[in-house]
């Protein structure tokens, strides 16, 4: 499995940067495949929890994906590690994906400039939101700024592949 997730990762990362998309060739393969590979060595348990692995990936990113947030490439690439690593490898990548995803976006925000406006407005919108209850609606201005995501995605399925239990 090891060989197959990073090869994914790597191939993944490569046209996200290069295209800002994560090739359907590449995704839903490994969502099919992987499971019937499962169930074939494993039986009907490994098929099962294959299954939960892509249908727990889908509902970890769907609605990030359904808001704009992120391209389907990344919800189907997170879905493929569900399929190849289950339920338990796929919420451990999610964690480790959240986790680089933040730091991501902190470091993009700082070079870029915007990282104090983003503090900033995100505080007032705070403040508002407290001080209102949630009577006074106000916005934060969105940042067009993009990164590639795969990038974050393929860390977090990396270190999930070493670092398989995560103690909080």
């Amino acid at each position: 499995m090891a060989y197959i997730v990073l090869t994914a990762c790597a191939i993944a990362c490569y046209t996200d940067i290069r295209s800002r998309k994560i090739p359907n060739w590449l995704t839903i393969p490994l969502i099919v495949i992987a499971p019937l590979g499962w169930g074939i060595a494993g039986g009907w348990h490994s098929l099962l929890l294959s299954l939960c692995g892509v249908i727990l990936g889908m509902a970890l990113l769907i609605i990030p994906a359904i808001m704009g947030g992120m391209g389907g490439g990344d919800l189907k690439l997170l879905m493929a590690f569900g399929a190849l690593g289950g339920p338990i490898y796929v919420t451990n990548v999610f964690i480790y994906t959240v986790i680089a995803g933040g730091i991501a976006a902190v470091l993009l925000l700082a070079k870029q400039g915007e990282l104090i406006r983003m503090i900033k407005e995100g505080s007032l919108w705070l403040w508002w939101l407290l001080i209102s209850r949630g009577a006074i609606k106000t916005s934060v201005t969105a940042s067009k700024l993009t990164m590639p995501y795969a990038l974050c995605l393929a860390f977090g399925a990396v270190i999930a592949l070493y670092y398989p239990y995560i103690y909080f």
